[in-house]
């Protein structure tokens, strides 16, 4: 795909179907500033309620390339390969993907030139526009696709202006003040007690420093565990973590009572033996069952020196 077209698709079409990994152990707090990009659903769609987020640390990872087989650094690299500067992953400390339907928001902390980002965007056709905050913004005259730059920091917005669009009235422009002001603590984000509970307690128990997935969702009104779906389901995250020479992953559900959970926790035998998250394990009695509350946590290791770069999808 040649660049214009690619940068009009989105930064992260392919980003979003790659599992980073973490050098850090420690459980987050939701109110840590590492979440402080998360704006509310309603902000990016006028009936959006949820979306799922991605999050990995790029600089981190780079520490650990000489514990990671030769293929699973070559994946790496070729996932940050979306930039318009093409950078090497310890100029990226940060990368955040908020995703759901035509709705797609990357952002970017970095140690990248500016200027040159500038210049890249505006050769492939996107026309500098008002300022926002300190951001430059730069907007495409032919599509709902907005960018915002600023030193150390990009956010980009692209939407699908169809009629069924999630975004409703909502246009790229004002999802990237959303995001903006969301950072600055100007906007309601997605863990506030008040937007989603559910979306609080996964960032509150998943343990990860840098490296997660989380995805809010309408309660699930069916049971097919064998698909990664369990009935009164309404959150679930994800996370891997390098630990020496392990990689510890953990995978969370939670529901809309204990019962529910409790029932998720009896069948979740054939998930473990079908998703592709759990690959490498050498049987289902290697990773760890935990359901306490509306809660249920799975948690594993495989070896750092047998991790490779899996899509994100079924289940997570």
């Amino acid at each position: 795909m040649e660049r214009r077209a690619f940068l009009k698709a989105g930064l992260g079409a392919g980003a979003l179907s790659v599992a980073g990994l973490s050098g850090c152990v420690g459980a987050p707090r939701a109110d840590d500033t590492r979440f402080r990009w998360l704006v509310d659903p309603a902000e990016l769609g006028d009936e959006l309620d949820h979306y799922q987020t991605f999050a990995t640390r790029p600089a981190n990872l780079n520490e650990h390339r000489d514990e990671l087989s030769d293929g699973t650094w070559q994946e790496y690299q070729q996932f940050l390969d979306w930039q318009t500067a093409d950078p090497e992953p310890e100029d990226v400390d940060r990368l955040m993907l908020l995703r759901n339907g035509g709705i797609e928001v990357d952002i970017a902390e970095h140690a990248l030139d500016t200027s040159e980002l500038s210049e890249t965007l505006e050769a492939t056709g996107y026309e500098p526009t008002e300022e926002y905050e300190g951001y430059e913004i730069y907007a495409d005259p032919d599509t709902e696709s907005v960018w915002a730059l600023a030193d150390g920091t990009f956010v980009a917005v692209a939407l699908d202006g169809g009629a069924d669009s999630v975004a409703g009235d909502r246009t790229a422009r004002d999802g990237v003040e959303a995001i903006i002001d969301a950072e600055a603590g100007n906007r309601r984000r997605y863990h506030n007690v008040q937007v989603d509970t559910a979306v609080r307690t996964l960032l509150d128990e998943l343990y990860t420093e840098y490296n997660y997935r989380v995805r809010g969702t309408p309660e699930v009104s069916f049971d097919d565990p064998a698909s990664g779906n369990f009935l009164g389901s309404v959150g679930r995250g994800f996370s891997n973590t390098v630990d020496d020479d392990e990689l510890r992953l953990n995978r969370l559900e939670i529901f809309t009572d204990e019962s529910e959970a409790s029932d998720a926790a009896d069948a979740v035998e054939p998930f473990i033996e079908t998703d592709p998250i759990f690959s490498g394990i050498d049987s289902t009695d290697a990773v760890d069952r935990n359901q306490e509350g509306n809660l249920l946590e799975l948690h594993w290791t495989i070896p750092l020196s047998d991790a490779e770069f899996r899509p994100l999808i079924g289940s997570v």
